[in-house]
């Protein structure tokens, strides 16, 4: 019976550890994507029927979308993903 609780006992703690490994992985990983989005700006006019992902995938290809599309929120104040055409926005140029 003592060799099953101890079996059980270090199950579970190995089952934590690697959630905790595997949440600092995937926190470093965000870094690394937000660290890839380009740091110049350049202007945009959004078009109709634009979204925030198109915008954000034309301005900086190949960089992560929702790390492109959170800096061009901040970057303009805005308080939602929603667009307009015609609508000016800063976005990273890469």
């Amino acid at each position: 019976m003592r060799r099953v609780v101890a079996a059980g006992v270090l199950a579970m703690m190995s089952a934590g550890a690697v959630v905790g490994l595997g949440s600092v992985a995937e926190a470093a990983g965000g870094a690394t994507a937000r660290s890839a989005v380009p740091a110049a700006t350049a202007e945009v006019t959004v078009r109709t029927g634009d979204t925030m992902w198109d915008v954000a995938r034309r301005s900086a290809p190949g960089v992560d979308v929702s790390a492109v599309v959170e800096r061009i929120v901040a970057d303009n104040g805005l308080s939602t993903v929603s667009l307009r055409p015609g609508q000016i926005l800063r976005v990273p140029a890469g």
